[in-house]
C-alpha cells in the first residue's frame, strides 16, 4: 500500500480534481514509474468517475472550437432576452464617460432616453446612439418595443491610452495622455409583476400598472394590424 500524497511528490503534472483524489484515498500502485505509473494513475481516476456515474467518453466530450465561450454566452443571454450593445474606443476618459453613465443607471428606456436627450454632456449623443441601436437590436431579435425594456447593466471599461508631450512651466515638458473607453448596455424585459410588489409606495405601484397596460394596449393593437 503507497499512500498517494508520497506519490504526488514525482515530477508528473496533475490537475486538481486528480489531486484531490489520490491525497484523499489510498490505493494499491504495482508501476509507480514515469510512464505507466502516470497511466495508472489516470485509469483508477477514471473508474473512479465511473462509480459516481460522471465519466465520459471521449465521443460524448462537446467539440472545442475558437470562441466556442463566446457561442455559449450568446446562447444564454438570447435564453434570457438579454441584449448586450459595445462601443469600442470612444475618445473620452472613462471618469468623464461615467458621469453621462450615471445619469440612466437602473432605468427604463423611455426615462435613459429622456435623461440623455436633455443632458449637455458631450458624450451623452454618444450613449443615446448606443442605446437606439440596442433598443433596434432587441425589436429584430425578440420583438421587444422600447417600452418594455430596461437598463440592466450600464459599465465602461478602460480602452488603450496615446502618450503626448504636457507643456509645464519653467521650459519644462512633462508626459500626458488621450485616453480611450468603452462603454457596454445591457438591456432586458420589464417584470412588471415584480416592480409592482416591490414598489416603496402606492404612487410608483399604481405608475408600473399604468405602464404595463399601456403596454399590453400597445401588443394588442399591433397584433391586429
Amino acid at each position: 500500500m503507497i499512500q498517494f500524497q508520497n506519490v504526488l511528490k514525482t515530477k508528473f503534472s496533475f490537475n486538481r480534481s486528480i489531486a484531490r483524489f489520490f491525497t484523499n484515498e489510498l490505493a494499491e500502485f504495482e508501476n509507480v514509474g514515469r510512464k505507466k505509473g502516470k497511466e495508472h494513475y489516470y485509469q483508477a481516476f477514471n473508474q473512479h468517475l465511473k462509480e459516481l456515474n460522471r465519466f465520459k467518453e471521449k465521443e460524448d466530450l462537446p467539440v472545442r472550437i475558437k470562441g466556442r465561450w463566446k457561442i455559449l454566452k450568446q446562447q444564454t443571454l438570447d435564453e434570457q432576452q438579454i441584449i448586450v450593445r459595445t462601443e469600442k474606443d470612444i475618445k473620452v476618459s472613462y471618469l468623464k464617460l461615467n458621469l453621462v453613465t450615471k445619469l440612466i443607471r437602473d432605468l427604463t428606456v423611455r426615462a435613459a432616453v429622456a435623461q440623455l436627450t436633455f443632458s449637455k454632456k458631450k458624450h451623452a449623443k454618444t450613449a443615446l446612439q448606443l442605446l437606439s441601436d440596442a433598443c433596434r437590436d432587441a425589436k429584430e431579435k425578440f420583438d421587444l418595443s422600447p417600452d418594455e425594456l430596461q437598463l440592466d447593466q450600464v459599465y465602461i471599461g478602460r480602452g488603450s491610452q496615446l502618450k503626448r508631450i504636457r507643456i509645464m512651466g519653467r521650459g519644462r515638458a512633462g508626459l500626458g495622455y488621450k485616453r480611450f473607453s468603452h462603454l457596454t448596455v445591457q438591456l432586458k424585459k420589464i417584470d412588471f409583476d415584480e416592480k409592482i410588489r416591490n414598489s416603496k409606495n402606492v404612487r410608483e405601484a399604481k405608475e408600473w400598472v399604468k405602464q404595463k397596460l399601456q403596454v399590453a394596449a400597445m401588443s394588442e393593437k399591433a397584433k391586429n394590424l
